[in-house]
């Protein structure tokens, strides 16, 4: 028993105004309310003004940062993924970590991201898609191979799931809620989308790091193309937001919003247990019901998203066109601007509460991936040694941040109270500025990255097949238990290659060594012309 009891409705500090971040919460406002929509208004006319004032690269002054100067073999207009040149491990760690969570998550370990445990609910998507643009924005891959390894990897993944649904008959009638049988596919169909709004960004990003050419040349270049095509999609959307914001009648009746089914419906454990206990249901054709409406689960829980449309692509759209913006200003490229669109992803996300927010935040996240490869965050060695020296203070602080009390998906569902909100995002600033100045960084001595980078790309695309054939928890288990596998695989690819490495040796000994001939010739020629030339 508490010696000091909690009233969670009045305690602004351990306790909460929030029952649960869920799609039930009523908000007093909307980013689609007259107010919202002025403070966005003067967010993006400040940001504007500001990328104004930022002063203008020097002439004779290299445009790209330190850290986004091209070295050695890597790609000229990137910055390297490593501070030593090399492949920077510790993306390949937070993919794996948050592919990890994202199957503990899917196999009934929900209770992980409702209890926010160790801050998982606000750094694994986000990091999943930050790290993405940072990807794409150093890949060299062409545009073919790109996305048709993306093309296949959603194949496989809705294959497997369509097994289960189908082949297994663990939903029938999945063709009707195709979009569950889709699931966590949908990453690999955002990410492609979101790789091809961002080609013409990352174009100028590159251009505007690393330019060359006359100044003619320049100004009828990338930057001045694209920031008037960003521009105009974005002053469209901005004004169709501004005008008409409120589209709550694509979501049909407007008291279904926000109630009813739970809008993140799966089969998890609550809905394996009913198929338990009654049998599958037929989502083609529920009993008593007769209609369809029963089967369009992830149609239905996408309604809020269509209620804020004008909101999300306008504060979408915003972001490459004030990215484009200071480039065509050719404003000094030295990180200042990555922290004013830290503040552009996150001041709305605080002040203005949107179900389904999630969906233009990690769209939002991507493209921050892309401008912190050609503007790294100013500052960033002096915050990354201040992070390092004092990390359990600040841990402390983050602490002092997380709301035990607050249950439920709040990335989703915001807090019903700019506080509360507050303290949820303020974390995940933290953490994801933490990995943006490689605050933590991670090695790989004993070559076990790769591995695991392989078997999170099976698990990611193979374990709602596991989770739905098979009771819970042994999905989870079954996905985990190829981990072995993998490094059984590797070993054994090691060993064949020791192998043909031995033999090669051997047949390089056994073969008889020519003497020189006269007519010898390259490096070999210099040293006997110059043996020969020191004997004489």
């Amino acid at each position: 028993m508490a010696l000091v009891p909690t009233n969670y409705t009045s305690d602004w500090l351990y306790g909460r105004v929030t029952p649960v971040c869920d799609e039930s919460l009523t908000y007093d406002y909307f980013p689609s309310d007259p107010i919202p929509r002025f403070q966005m208004a003067c967010l993006w006319l400040l940001l504007v003004i500001v990328i104004a004032f930022i002063p203008a690269q020097e002439k004779g002054q290299p445009e790209a940062s330190e850290a986004a100067k091209p070295a050695g073999k890597q790609d000229r207009f990137m910055s390297n993924p490593s501070p030593s040149g090399g492949r920077w491990v510790f993306l390949d760690v937070v993919r794996i970590a948050a592919v990890t969570c994202v199957v503990t998550e899917h196999g009934g370990g929900d209770d992980y991201s409702r209890r926010n445990v160790l801050f998982t609910a606000q750094w694994t998507l986000p990091s999943l898609f930050l790290t993405s643009g940072i990807a794409f924005m150093f890949s060299r891959s062409p545009a073919v191979s790109f996305y048709s390894r993306l093309v296949s990897v959603f194949l496989l993944g809705v294959g497997c799931n369509a097994l289960a649904d189908g082949a297994f008959n663990k939903r029938p009638g999945w063709y009707c809620d195709f979009g569950n049988t889709v699931y966590q596919m949908f990453y690999v169909v955002v990410i492609m989308a979101l790789s091809l709004a961002t080609t013409p960004l990352r174009l100028v990003l590159r251009e505007h790091a690393h330019p060359t050419g006359s100044m003619l040349a320049r100004t009828l270049s990338y930057r001045t193309l694209f920031t008037l095509l960003y521009g105009t999609i974005a002053l469209v959307w901005i004004g169709i937001y501004l005008g008409w914001a409120d589209w709550s009648f694509l979501t049909g009746d407007d008291d279904d919003v926000g109630s009813g089914d739970d809008a993140n419906e799966m089969l998890t454990n609550e809905t394996q247990a009913d198929e338990a206990a009654d049998g599958p249901v037929d989502l083609c054709h529920p009993q008593g019901t007769g209609s369809h409406e029963t089967g369009q689960r992830w149609a239905r829980s996408r309604q809020h998203a269509l209620a804020q449309l004008p909101y999300m692509v306008a504060h979408v759209c915003g972001f490459p066109a004030l990215v484009c913006w200071h480039a065509f200003l050719r404003k000094r490229a030295d990180g200042l601007l990555t922290w004013l669109l830290l503040l552009y992803i996150y001041l709305p996300c605080v002040f203005f509460p949107c179900k389904d927010v999630l969906i233009p935040h990690m769209a939002l996240m991507y493209m921050l991936g892309l401008v912190h490869q050609a503007m790294p965050l100013l500052g960033s060695p002096a915050v990354r040694d201040w992070l390092r020296a004092y990390w359990m203070l600040y841990l402390l602080f983050l602490l002092f941040l997380y709301q035990p009390p607050l249950l439920g998906r709040c990335d989703l569902w915001p807090a019903l109270t700019v506080w509360e909100r507050f303290r949820w995002y303020m974390p995940e600033v933290s953490l994801m500025v933490m990995v943006l100045t490689r605050t933590v960084d991670a090695s790989d001595p004993h070559e076990i990255i790769g591995v695991l980078s392989w078997w999170s790309l099976f698990a990611y695309i193979t374990h709602v097949l596991w989770i739905r054939i098979l009771p819970l928890p042994y999905g989870v288990v079954a996905t985990y238990c190829f981990i072995p596998v993998f490094f059984g695989i590797d070993n054994y690819k090691r060993y064949l290659r020791a192998r043909r490495e031995a033999s090669r040796a051997d047949d390089h000994e056994a073969a008889p060594i020519a003497a020189p001939a006269d007519g010898v010739y390259g490096t070999f020629a210099e040293q006997t012309k110059q043996g020969g030339g020191a004997a004489r």
